[in-house]
């Protein structure tokens, strides 16, 4: 089977009946917009949607979804999709709609993509997913088109503990979890912001967290203090592209006055309003409070 599907437009009829055959390698670290290996920081996305993103709810599951890359027309979307409920479940089948319908497919990592017009069917590598837990998935496309529904098919499979390696009958037999990641949203009126953890930091200790914070209103936010309940006690090792307080078992940051006003819903963000945390122990938000100016 192919690692990636690559290949030009005139042969996209004959790609997509070869993707459901298909299976993908994940991108590289710095794809991600994590550090780069010379430590030269996050990297710039460079499509006609650079940063935009968003969460979709079906019942118990949420999709995170952002653009972390772009070319001319297209764009990479990272997908992470997030099992709100304590029951682990099963997931067999997503179905995302997109903004547009999709001309060209260029690559994808973590399920099956079947891209059809403006929706894309995703078949997860790892089906098995624990109450809280999360699994990362991406693809690249033109045109860069935004998600605006999502809709899961999955199935209750028991507790809240970790994955189960095991298929249900005439399931998944052989189904190793994949890794999950630690990430999640809060929101407060029409501010919404998400973490995730990124990496461990070698150089300095700890584990470095993404702060992003997005507008889904029509008229701009003037951002104040993000203060986070925090899981435990921790110290900070390092950050960037933000302004860290610790507290007791809390966190306040503050991005920099100079990036102004968080702009209103269909504007670009650009690398504006995300910034890294890195902390150790590890510890994790679970709540918010911010203060709008």
């Amino acid at each position: 089977m192919p690692s990636s599907l690559r290949a030009n437009r005139a042969l996209f009829p004959v790609i997509l009946l070869t993707l459901a055959q298909a299976c993908y390698l994940s991108p590289r670290k710095e794809d991600t917009g994590a550090v780069t290996d010379d430590g030269g920081g996050i990297s710039t996305p460079t499509g006609p949607l650079d940063e935009r993103r968003g969460s979709l709810v079906d019942g118990d599951f949420a999709v995170y979804w952002r653009h972390y890359d772009g070319w001319g027309q297209g764009s990479c979307v990272e997908l992470l999709l997030r099992n709100q409920g304590t029951s682990s479940a099963r997931i067999s089948e997503l179905q995302l709609g997109a903004s547009d319908s999709f001309t060209y497919w260029a690559d994808a990592g973590g399920a099956t993509f079947w891209p059809d017009g403006s929706s894309i069917t995703i078949w997860p590598d790892s089906t098995s997913l624990s109450g809280g837990g999360i699994r990362r998935m991406y693809y690249c496309a033109e045109p860069a088109a935004e998600l605006v529904s999502l809709s899961v098919a999955a199935t209750t499979t028991g507790g809240s503990g970790a994955d189960d390696g095991a298929g249900d009958d005439g399931g998944d037999e052989g189904d190793d979890g994949g890794a999950e990641v630690n990430a999640g949203s809060f929101s407060q009126g029409e501010l919404v912001v998400t973490w995730r953890e990124l990496w461990e930091d070698p150089d300095h200790g700890g584990t470095c967290f993404e702060f992003a914070a997005f507008n889904e209103g029509s008229t701009p936010i003037d951002l104040g203090v993000l203060r986070f309940e925090m899981s435990g006690e921790y110290e900070i090792t390092h950050y960037y592209g933000l302004t860290p307080t610790p507290l007791s078992d809390s966190l306040a940051i503050l991005f920099p006055d100079y990036l102004g006003a968080l702009p209103p819903i269909g504007e670009d963000l650009s690398d504006q309003f995300r910034g890294t945390v890195c902390l150790d122990p590890v510890v994790l938000p679970v709540s918010m409070e911010a203060t709008i100016d």
